[in-house]
């Protein structure tokens, strides 16, 4: 598919200052506002987001020099619109509990590569532990060591993965498919034919032949790629 590209000369440092100030100004009003209002005005940045999406990709590639279709183009997603839809998507599925339960939906627990129990804990929660007191003060020294600076950060990856003919994913929706609760990936995207959709709905239903764009870290996407279903080398996937 070719995208018409138009390159608008370099915003003036005034106006990128403007338009900074006027976000800080508005945050008190988005405190304000009702769910309701959020909920609406959420899902309209990210319909926004997802109508531009190719054709920023394209420009940003175009502007970097970065042949179409090779894996610099899927880190071009990758850094770009996905990370906004993503963090939209996580946006809204808080502001829905919160007007449906009053709550934020709590992170499954998940098991490590040695088959220990984990679970994503926060800056604020209070946790209830059980040991010797030995066990008890290592514990809570750990919890209350600073991060390491020099931690490596997890290497994060993009996948394709196709639903083939006769799959068991044909016919069943993300959210019953639940990938993020099993292999955790996100889905960020269904090609299906000529069609893209980025930041699918959690009840879309696949079909037979879409191929679905996945991002996590490495191991993960690699893990979910041994499922049965092929999948490719797409956005620096090794």
């Amino acid at each position: 598919m070719s995208v018409a590209l138009t390159f608008p000369r370099p915003t003036e440092r005034a106006r990128l200052e403007e338009a900074a100030s006027r976000v800080r100004e508005r945050a008190g009003e988005w405190v304000r506002l009702p769910l309701r209002e959020k909920i609406a005005l959420a899902r309209s940045l990210q319909a926004g987001v997802a109508r531009v999406a190719e054709r920023s990709v394209a420009a940003a590639c175009a502007a970097k020099g970065i042949p179409a279709g090779s894996p610099l183009e899927g880190e071009e997603w990758l850094g770009g619109p996905y990370v906004a839809l993503r963090l939209l998507a996580q946006l809204l599925r808080s502001l829905e509990s919160l007007e449906r339960t009053g709550a934020i939906p709590v992170p499954r627990p998940g098991r490590t590569a040695e088959g220990r129990l984990s679970l994503r804990v926060f800056p604020g929660d209070r946790l209830v532990l059980v040991g010797s007191a030995e066990a008890l003060a290592g514990a809570r020294e750990a919890l209350q060591a600073p991060s390491s600076d020099k931690a490596e950060a997890p290497s994060f990856r993009i996948g394709e993965v196709a639903v083939g003919e006769g799959s068991t994913w044909a016919g069943r929706s993300l959210a019953d498919l639940d990938l993020r609760g099993l292999y955790r990936v996100n889905v960020i995207g269904i090609q299906r034919g000529e069609e893209r959709f980025t930041a699918p709905e959690p009840g879309e239903v696949l079909r037979a032949g879409d191929r679905l764009v996945v991002a996590g870290t490495a191991p993960d996407v690699e893990g979910l790629c041994g499922t049965g279903d092929a999948c490719e080398r797409l956005g620096g996937v090794r």
